[in-house]
């Protein structure tokens, strides 16, 4: 991992609030490790941070389905589970802060509890608050304002992070759509994003008036970011915002658009790290961008976990930001279990 981290001599907040003096990376752990504070992942699965229990005590998992089949002893699923018509991840973390067993369990456990999730809105935060609990996240408001693809465009340019050559704005027709990409050149094969989707459900490859046609319900009315289409490598990286600084993780290939994994064109559907993925010029490009982009993130008010997509240019090798995640992830699950096959910290605990 590279980036600014707690300097040797300064306290760290802990998991039971106190600030006590650590020396290096192997007092840290240690810290963690002996942490009392109870720590809930509220999820519908124990998928984006496996593993973090056994770095972190008093750490659970509290899922609506079981990861690990009742064999792990800090993981909590309801025996009651009514049949629900889930429509996103924030209404199962809902369900679950409603449920009578959830809030037994979490009872027994002294000390008030710190949760955290990877999709949350202000129904989750007001459900935590009623059971007791601190949401160890940036507000659903602000992340919900940095997550528009319009506004993370803004903030990467801010930050000397850019992004594929664009334009924003909004387009009623595929004449309008052509207008609009004429003022900054980008030509007639286009990819066109809204602001709000993950994993590729928002982005559209527009080449022809029957492509707006199949899409234009989406479109229409819309904030646009419109991009020159290039032929690209995806790359993701994930960091954590301190009050010391930007701590970057590990950079890891994107998996984007493989029909027998996904059915969005342009959906991330995986990722793969191995020492080719990316250039050594691309990588350290990346930590450096990623790095720039948590400083702008932290005068937003900003604190905590991010991810970020980075397209390269297979043409001119141009690194170009392609979104950014403020939550946990997709990905955290490599970024942490990396970090732990070379005996580091995960970088989850540097979070909150």
């Amino acid at each position: 991992m590279t980036g600014s981290s707690p300097p040797s001599g300064q306290p760290l907040r802990g998991g039971n609030g106190q600030r006590p003096r650590l020396e290096g990376i192997s007092q840290i752990r240690g810290y963690f490790r002996t942490n009392d504070q109870p720590i809930y992942f509220i999820s519908p699965t124990a998928f984006n941070l496996l593993g973090i229990d056994r770095w972190v005590g008093s750490f659970y998992y509290v899922n609506w389905l079981d990861s690990f089949d009742g064999t792990r002893p800090r993981a909590f699923v309801p025996s009651d589970r009514p049949a629900h018509d889930f429509k996103s991840m924030q209404d199962v973390c809902n369900a679950l802060l409603r449920h009578e067993q959830l809030r037994a369990w979490s009872a027994t456990h002294p000390g008030k509890p710190r949760v955290c999730f990877v999709m949350f809105d202000e129904t989750t935060e007001q459900l935590a608050q009623e059971a007791g609990m601190e949401v160890i996240l940036p507000s659903s408001k602000l992340r919900h304002h940095i997550d528009s693809k319009i506004v993370t465009t803004r903030l990467g340019n801010e930050a000397g992070v850019p992004s594929v050559p664009n334009v924003l704005g909004r387009a009623a027709t595929y004449d309008e759509l052509l207008a609009l990409a004429g003022t900054a050149s980008l030509g007639d094969d286009l990819v066109v994003q809204t602001p709000y989707g993950d994993s590729g459900k928002t982005t559209f490859f527009i080449a022809r008036p029957r492509d707006w046609d199949r899409n234009a319900g989406a479109l229409e009315g819309e904030d646009l970011k419109v991009m020159r289409r290039i032929n690209c490598a995806a790359a993701a990286i994930e960091a954590v915002i301190t009050r010391h600084g930007t701590i970057v993780g590990p950079v890891m290939l994107d998996l984007t658009g493989h029909p027998e994994l996904t059915p969005y064109r342009g959906g991330w559907c995986g990722n793969d790290m191995f020492p080719g993925a990316m250039s050594a010029a691309h990588r350290e490009a990346a930590r450096a961008a990623t790095a720039r982009l948590g400083d702008r993130l932290a005068r937003e008010g900003y604190r905590g976990f991010f991810e970020v997509d980075y397209l390269v240019d297979r043409a001119t090798g141009d690194l170009y930001l392609g979104e950014l995640n403020p939550r946990i992830s997709g990905v955290t699950s490599i970024t942490n279990v990396t970090a732990a096959a070379y005996a580091d910290l995960p970088l989850f605990a540097f979070h909150g």
